[in-house]
């Protein structure tokens, strides 16, 4: 057990929110029991799924930074921030925009356009997948999982889930795409001072594991490889992505 007292944001990626997490935040907090862990949804998605999306990552982060409930923290170098997939842009474009209230991030299979391909950071076969995902309803976790996860005994448990957070907040097709458009026109401005750690998954199925060895050495960041986890590396292996995180933080 760690008795460091730390403040952690977590943040998912495109279409996920807050529960998307699943154990995560429990095995985190477990490790980190004096700390406080604040889950943070997408505009678009989660607690605001019935707003506006914006139309890039800085005003995405801009938005989350003005929302966060716990102001006090800002502009302390006190919050480690962990971001999945868009959510690791978010946590580069705010420890750009915002390097005084960070004092890590810790990026998890995530991307930038401007040292990485556009054919790397969403595998070209991956859209068919989404397309297809997006026309057949009832089988779209499904078909989500089988491309994005690896861990099969988890299919089944994970799937119902994913079908009950839809059912109760969905993310809609149009802010859907607006997170995707946002993701997209990503693009590291400049070199981040604020520490930080890249994971990433050989088995990412999704977005090509170049993405965050990328990152990694433009950063200078260290990086950790999963050997077999799909792109949800925290539904894949949370502790694993816990063990990495104790040894960093």
């Amino acid at each position: 057990m760690m008795s460091t007292q730390k403040h952690f944001i977590l943040l998912r990626g495109l279409t996920r929110e807050s529960r998307h997490w699943g154990d995560f935040p429990s095995l985190l907090r477990k490790a980190y029991p004096q700390s406080e862990i604040i889950l943070l949804d997408l505009p678009g998605a989660g607690l605001l799924h019935k707003e506006k999306c914006p139309l890039s990552v800085d005003e995405i982060t801009k938005s989350l930074r003005k929302s966060l409930t716990q102001q006090d923290l800002l502009g302390k170098n006190s919050m480690t921030f962990i971001g999945v997939s868009l959510g690791g842009m978010v946590a580069m474009k705010w420890a750009e925009l915002y390097p005084e209230d960070l004092s890590e991030i810790i990026l998890i299979n995530s991307s930038a356009g401007s040292i990485i391909p556009i054919w790397k950071r969403l595998k070209p076969d991956a859209l068919i997948t989404l397309v297809h995902a997006s026309i057949n309803p009832k089988k779209q976790h499904s078909i989500i999982f089988d491309r994005v996860c690896r861990r099969k005994e988890n299919k089944e448990l994970l799937i119902k889930a994913w079908e009950r957070i839809h059912l109760d907040k969905p993310v809609s097709f149009f802010n859907a795409n607006r997170q995707i458009y946002a993701a997209a026109r990503f693009k590291l401005s400049q070199k981040i001072q604020t520490r930080g750690l890249v994971l990433t998954s050989e088995g990412d199925d999704l977005v090509s594991s170049d993405c965050s060895k990328a990152i990694a050495k433009y950063l200078n960041y260290p990086l950790k490889i999963h050997p077999w986890a799909g792109h949800e590396l925290p539904d894949d292996d949370p502790e694993w992505v816990l063990k990495q995180i104790l040894n960093f933080c």
